[in-house]
């Protein structure tokens, strides 16, 4: 299967990170960005969870309505996510990102297509570990939580939505955010695992570098 766009192999680093709490979990992101600045960097995959529940909101979202929605949910934090889309609550959820150059060769221009390739090497990873999904058809579905409406070229398992994402455009790079909702497949502890491999043998087509988690200073 060739869900990158090309048959070459490209450099990447993988990242996986300990629980951390919603501000951290963004600055991190945010930084991954901006590090696409430099003409030598290489996409990151990012990896990671929360130490408590969490409501994030895309960057255009209003922050006054996500806070009153954070506080029914019982989150300790409303933050807003540096991507776009709607009012996500996590928990149990498998959260990963990447960052890369706008011009990275194993990436599709399109966003659309970009959407689609990343979620099809999840859902390879999720495959490899006992949970077959499919991709929801569309149109999109409205709704108040990310979770809650799925859009086209999400992942479904069981009639839910159990993969979603959202994109930053910059002028210099691309960031992907996505989450894994645990608790609607029981995933298995090795889902990080499982979609890192998916990533070094469908998209990039080769080993990446690691970088170990980074511990909270907070």
């Amino acid at each position: 299967m060739n869900i990158g766009t090309g048959r070459f192999s490209y450099p990447w680093r993988l990242r996986v990170d300990g629980p951390a709490s919603g501000a951290e979990n963004m600055e991190a992101d945010e930084a991954l960005l901006e590090a696409q600045k430099d003409p030598a960097s290489v996409p990151v995959l990012r990896l990671f969870r929360w130490k408590h529940p969490v409501l994030s909101y895309g960057r255009l979202c209003d922050a006054h309505q996500a806070a009153n929605q954070a506080m029914i949910l019982s989150a300790r934090e409303a933050v807003r996510r540096p991507t776009g889309g709607g009012a996500v609550f996590h928990d149990l959820c498998l959260s990963y990102s990447l960052a890369w150059n706008k011009d990275h060769a194993s990436f599709p221009r399109s966003v659309k297509e970009v959407y689609r390739a990343i979620h099809e090497t999840v859902r390879e990873a999720l495959s490899s570990i006992g949970v077959v999904a499919s991709f929801h058809p569309g149109p999109s579905v409205a709704g108040g939580f990310c979770a809650d409406a799925p859009a086209t070229d999400d992942l479904m398992f069981q009639g839910k939505k159990i993969v979603g994402g959202a994109m930053r455009v910059t002028r210099w790079g691309r960031l992907y955010q996505g989450n894994v909702w645990a608790a609607e497949a029981k995933l298995k502890d090795n889902a990080a695992e499982a979609i890192a491999d998916a990533f070094e043998k469908f998209f990039f087509k080769s080993a990446p570098a690691r970088r170990p988690p980074t511990p909270s200073t907070k």
